[in-house]
């Protein structure tokens, strides 16, 4: 404290945190003083009622300290420019009783714990989770579910190609009879044929056997 003699010491001991002493009066006053002539009104409770003056100052000191935040985190070598949700926590500091983008903040009228609110982000989180479990099992139910499909289309088409091999076996085998027959014909041999897939080769005109 500065007086027109001089500087005045007064003493603020640890045990008592006041001031002490012949100008602890004094110092108090001063204090007083500054407190109402520079600090807002605290009796105002409604932010639309403080001094437009006042609200322009304390957006001031607030885009201030969110710009130097910034620039400090950029200022590292690869740093990732901060989120304003996380600026916002770092400059205006975290509400006890809100979490933001949840909803769970009640009025200003009414004092909320810390503990109830954690307890409600709790719960909000478990209930994210168990409906995140619900989505992933119906994934996976829907995924188990092509699969059989396809499973079962695999096993249809190998079942047709079966069928497919099994029929190009009998048309090779025919075409084989064929050929034969085509030949023989060519040759002048008559053949007959019989109940059964052997046949027997004769010597007469193939034009007057039966089969023909």
């Amino acid at each position: 404290m500065v007086q027109k003699d001089g500087k005045l010491k007064v003493p603020i001991p640890q045990e008592f945190r006041a001031p002490v002493g012949d100008h602890a009066s004094q110092l108090v006053s001063k204090i007083g003083v500054k407190v109402r002539t520079h600090l807002p009104d605290f009796s105002i409770r409604r932010w639309k009622h403080v001094n437009e003056e006042v609200m322009a100052l304390m957006f001031q000191r607030l885009t201030d300290n969110m710009i130097k935040i910034q620039a400090e985190h950029c200022s590292e070598p690869g740093a990732v420019p901060i989120t304003p949700e996380e600026l916002s926590v770092k400059v205006l500091k975290p509400r006890s009783g809100y979490v933001k983008g949840l909803g769970l903040r009640r009025s200003f009228s009414v004092r909320t714990t810390s503990a109830s609110t954690n307890s409600d982000y709790v719960r909000h989180l478990e209930m994210e989770i168990q409906e995140q479990k619900k989505k992933i099992q119906s994934q996976k139910e829907e995924i188990q579910s092509h699969k059989e499909e396809i499973t079962a289309q695999k096993h249809e088409i190998q079942v047709q190609k079966e069928e497919i091999q099994a029929q190009n076996k009998e048309i090779g085998k025919i075409n084989s009879y064929c050929c034969m027959l085509n030949l023989l014909e060519s040759a002048g041999v008559a053949v007959s044929c019989a109940a059964t897939s052997s046949f027997s080769i004769g010597f007469d005109d193939v034009r007057e056997h039966p089969c023909k």
